[in-house]
C-alpha cells in the first residue's frame, strides 16, 4: 500500500502581482507613486513639466535613484542615475525639452548606496537598446564590479522594478511591433551603390576619415547631399550579427561587383577600388565596418586634392601613405 502525501504539504496559490498606484492630485497627468508591500522599490512618474512636484513627492534629495526621461510619441529617451535627484532631474529636463515624461526608480532601504542605481542604469540601457529604442546616451556604462552573489541580488532587484515601471506607462524597454510597410522597407538594400562616371565634388567639400575599428582606414567626402566613400578605403569583411538586414543585403551586392581588392598580409579587410555613393555618413560607416555605428565615427580632416589621395594609393600599391 502506497503512503499518502501528508495533508499539511504547503501549497501557494498566487493570484498575480499587485501594484498600488497613488495619484497625487485630481488631474489625469498628476504625479503617480507606484509601490507594493512585497517590493523593495518604488517608482514615481509624471510629466516633465512637473519635475519639481515629482521631486517633492518622492523626497528625492540626496537619494540614490535611476531615471528614464522619455517621449510619449516616439520610442526615444535618456536613461541615467543620480545620488541627488533634486539637482540632476531638473538639469535633465532643461537639457531635453523634447522629452515629456519622467520615470524615477527609488529603493525603499534608506541604507541603499549608489551601486544599485548604477546597476539599474546599466541594465535599463541594455534593455532599451535591445528593444530598438533610440537613446540620447553617449556612454554605455558597464555593470559595476561585484561578486556572483551580489550580481544575483541586484538582478532580482532589477526585475522587481520592471513591473511598476510597466504599470506606470513606461514602454521604451519593450520591443514594439513593426508595421508591415516598415518590414517591407527593411528588406530593401540600404542607400549605397557604386558610382560610375564622373562625380561632381566642389573644391570646398568637407573630407572625413573613419575612426571606428582599430587599424581600419577610410576616407569620404560630403557633397550634393550625399556621402562618397573614396577608392582606397578599407572594407571590413565580416559583419556583426546585429547589423540590420538592409545593410547586409547591400554589402552582399557590393561584394559581388568586384570592387574589392585583397590587401597583402591582411585577412580581415579588403580595399575599395571604386567610389561608393551613400545616402549619409551613417550608411557609409555601416557599409564599411559591418557594425551598427553612427555617422559620428567620421571625423573631419584637412582637405587635400582628391587626385593626390587616389594617386598615393595607386603608386603605393594600395598602401596608405
Amino acid at each position: 500500500m502506497k503512503a499518502k502525501a501528508p495533508s499539511s504539504t504547503a501549497t501557494f496559490d498566487v493570484p498575480g502581482r499587485h501594484t498600488a498606484i497613488l495619484r497625487h492630485g485630481e488631474e489625469a497627468n498628476a504625479i503617480r507613486h507606484l509601490t507594493s508591500l512585497a517590493s523593495p522599490v518604488s517608482v514615481f512618474a509624471g510629466p516633465s513639466s512637473k519635475v519639481k512636484e515629482l521631486i517633492e513627492v518622492g523626497n528625492l534629495e540626496d537619494r540614490p535613484l535611476a531615471y528614464l526621461h522619455c517621449s510619449t510619441t516616439i520610442p526615444s529617451g535618456y536613461i541615467g542615475h543620480s545620488g541627488n535627484g533634486e539637482r540632476r532631474l531638473g538639469e535633465q529636463v532643461k537639457a531635453r525639452p523634447h522629452f515629456d515624461e519622467l520615470y524615477v526608480v527609488c529603493f525603499k532601504d534608506p541604507n541603499t548606496g549608489m551601486t544599485p542605481a548604477r546597476y539599474t542604469e546599466s541594465r535599463l540601457i541594455q534593455l532599451a537598446h535591445e528593444a530598438g529604442t533610440k537613446l540620447e546616451n553617449i556612454d554605455r556604462p558597464a555593470i559595476p564590479d561585484m561578486t556572483e552573489s551580489e550580481r544575483a541580488d541586484h538582478e532580482r532587484l532589477f526585475h522587481e522594478l520592471l513591473i511598476p515601471l510597466r504599470d506606470a506607462g513606461c514602454h521604451i524597454l519593450e520591443k514594439r511591433p513593426v508595421p508591415a510597410t516598415m518590414k517591407k522597407k527593411s528588406e530593401q538594400p540600404a542607400d549605397a551603390h557604386v558610382a560610375f562616371g564622373p562625380i561632381k565634388i566642389p573644391l570646398n567639400a568637407p573630407a572625413f576619415e573613419l575612426e571606428a575599428r582599430a587599424g581600419m582606414w577610410a576616407r569620404g567626402v560630403a557633397a550634393n547631399d550625399r556621402f562618397y566613400i573614396m577608392p582606397g578605403s578599407e572594407y571590413w569583411r565580416a559583419a556583426t550579427k546585429s547589423l540590420d538586414k538592409c545593410y547586409v543585403l547591400r554589402r552582399n551586392e557590393l561584394e559581388k561587383q568586384q570592387i574589392l581588392a585583397n590587401i597583402r598580409h591582411v585577412t580581415d579587410r579588403k580595399r575599395l577600388v571604386a567610389w561608393i555613393d551613400c545616402g549619409s555618413k551613417a550608411i557609409a560607416a555601416k557599409i564599411l565596418t559591418g557594425w551598427r555605428v553612427n555617422g559620428n565615427v567620421w571625423k573631419k580632416v584637412p582637405r587635400c586634392p582628391l587626385v593626390f589621395v587616389v594617386k598615393d594609393f595607386i603608386n603605393g600599391g594600395g598602401k596608405r601613405k
